[in-house]
């Protein structure tokens, strides 16, 4: 049976069926540099698409910063397990070779706070770095994967990938995170392609973002509705984002 995608334009795009913020922090595919030696009680054990080998199954990708990892990541992990049926999601954490505007903290200490985050779920999850001057791209990944790969992604993501990335509908599914609760009167599931899908988190975590921690870094009170608490020691200890306390953007 012949194989259809769908495009849809920017134009026509899901803005105008619901209201999203980038969940990713506008965090598209970036480039990665060598990690420090990662000490062994760490539970997650990190690759490049070069040592990804293949896979074989369904699997998720999702990519971003994590700077810091916040529930809301937590909940978007562990949803797309729930919801999408796949054998395990790969986490891309983005890292440029040179300093970018989102000036990102440390590879390894974003690592770690990642492993601290998905401890729990380190049979579900495949920690990647991009490759020095390699995209995280679908045919980058999909030939790694014999089987079904969905996208993970937030509104604004989607939108941006759609004016560069020929083959986004390539992907088998594409699953968009909404950053506020949609309107329940309004249809939009119904309207929507075939391969692409809303991905539904608790509505508290709607708000959720690593900007928003970093800006409230030094509110105990906010910050705990934002990150895990193990996350928030580690913070505190090596004194993160300290510069970026009531900052915006």
């Amino acid at each position: 049976m012949k194989r259809v995608f769908f495009s849809l334009p920017v134009s026509c795009s899901l803005s105008l069926i619901l209201s999203f913020s980038t969940m990713l922090g506008g965090h598209g595919p970036a480039y990665a540099s060598s990690l420090k030696e990662v000490p062994k009680k760490q539970r997650l054990q990190p690759l490049t698409l070069s040592n990804l080998g293949q896979l074989k199954g369904t699997y998720a990708i999702y990519w971003g910063y994590f700077d810091p990892p916040t529930l809301a990541h937590k909940e978007i992990i562990v949803q797309s397990l729930n919801q999408l049926g796949v054998d395990k999601i790969i986490v891309v954490l983005n890292n440029p070779k040179a300093p970018d505007k989102n000036n990102p903290t440390d590879i390894n200490q974003r690592f770690k706070m990642m492993d601290i985050l998905l401890h729990d779920y380190k049979d579900k999850i495949i920690l990647v770095i991009q490759d020095e001057g390699q995209k995280a791209d679908y045919h980058a990944v999909k030939k790694h994967i014999v089987g079904k790969l969905y996208a993970v992604a937030g509104q604004d993501s989607y939108e941006k990938w759609a004016q560069y990335e020929k083959n986004l509908m390539a992907y088998d599914k594409i699953v968009v995170v909404p950053r506020y609760v949609p309107d329940s009167k309004q249809p939009f599931a119904s309207i929507l392609p075939p391969n692409i899908m809303v991905l539904k988190i608790e509505k508290d975590l709607y708000t959720c973002s690593s900007t928003k921690a970093r800006s409230h870094i030094q509110e105990e009170s906010i910050l705990q509705k934002l990150l895990n608490s193990k996350i928030i020691r580690y913070v505190k200890q090596n004194n993160l984002y300290r510069s970026s306390a009531k900052q915006v953007g």
